[in-house]
């Protein structure tokens, strides 16, 4: 529980405690003792700013009832009736609260720590919990997942050349294009310094293929209109079957350094099924 709700949840006690007392003295003096749940009023108004529009409905929804428990009563009854309802609400009202704030700071704590904080993308701890999803998904569905590992040439060379915060902006912008030529439900992160990776569900290997192709062909794009010294080789493996997390992760970077070692700036497409390993599809140059 946060302060700031322990706090309210006082003030709330104080005021219900104060605006009860002046509602039985005030109950004494009507002539119909159900009309002592007019003061009501001053205990919404209470509820609306201390503790918002649930709060101040569980006030209004104390009425009738307090209205109700008051009737054939004397006013001091009906008024101490309705005091009682509404502390009754207002401490489940608050409760309700104090519920839906310790969810809220929970899932904020969850997404922060499962994003990078330069890209706003997945990091590796969300990117592995995501997968792992996936995967299980498409095992019990039969469906193939693609998975990408990117790594940017030359990072280095361009931090060295051109600045830290050129850097920055040139890991942004792979994180932009990613997006971009992703769909809404394709997992997009940045796994490392220069490392990005990429889950495309239900995607076999001669699409892979192509979605590689698109994907590379955008990445050098980008990179050339701002004429940074860089470009991206990467590896993409379609799992089938009953396949680990680490098991694809492993294939994926190990297709992205060969990619890397025949040149740089190129990608390799590689299947891997349950139980065996992974094997070239293609293997796929493109001119800088």
């Amino acid at each position: 529980m946060s302060r700031r709700v322990l706090h309210r949840a006082i003030l709330l006690a104080a005021a219900g405690t104060l605006v009860g007392g002046i509602a039985a003295i005030l109950g004494r003096r009507l002539e119909h003792p159900e009309w002592a749940t007019l003061t009501a009023l001053p205990v919404v108004w209470g509820m609306s700013v201390l503790g918002g529009w649930r709060l101040a409905l569980a006030s209004i929804l104390a009425v009738p009832v307090g209205w109700w428990l008051g009737r054939g009563e004397s006013a001091g009854v009906a008024a101490g009736h309705f005091f009682a309802v509404t502390g009754v609400m207002a401490i489940l009202a608050t409760f309700v609260l104090m519920l839906e704030r310790m969810r809220q700071v929970r899932d904020g704590w969850r997404i922060a720590l499962q994003t990078d904080d330069l890209t706003g993308l997945l990091n590796r701890r969300g990117f592995r919990e995501r997968l792992e999803a996936e995967l299980n998904r498409a095992r019990r569905s039969g469906a193939t997942l693609a998975v990408g590992l990117f790594d940017c040439d030359n990072f280095k060379e361009v931090n060295d050349t051109l600045g830290h915060p050129t850097g920055d902006l040139l890991l942004q912008c792979a994180a932009e294009v990613l997006t971009r030529e992703s769909r809404n439900y394709d997992l997009v992160a940045r796994v490392g310094g220069d490392e990005f990776a990429v889950a495309w569900p239900s995607v076999s290997a001669s699409n892979a293929e192509r979605i590689a192709q698109r994907v590379h062909s955008a990445l050098s794009e980008a990179v050339e209109r701002r004429k940074w010294p860089a470009s991206f080789s990467f590896g993409v493996v379609v799992a089938t079957g009953s396949v680990s997390v680490d098991d694809v992760i492993r294939q994926a970077d190990e297709a992205m350094y060969e990619a890397k070692r025949d040149g740089k700036g190129r990608f390799t497409v590689r299947t891997v099924e349950s139980g065996s390993d992974a094997a070239p599809q293609e293997d796929v140059s493109v001119p800088a």
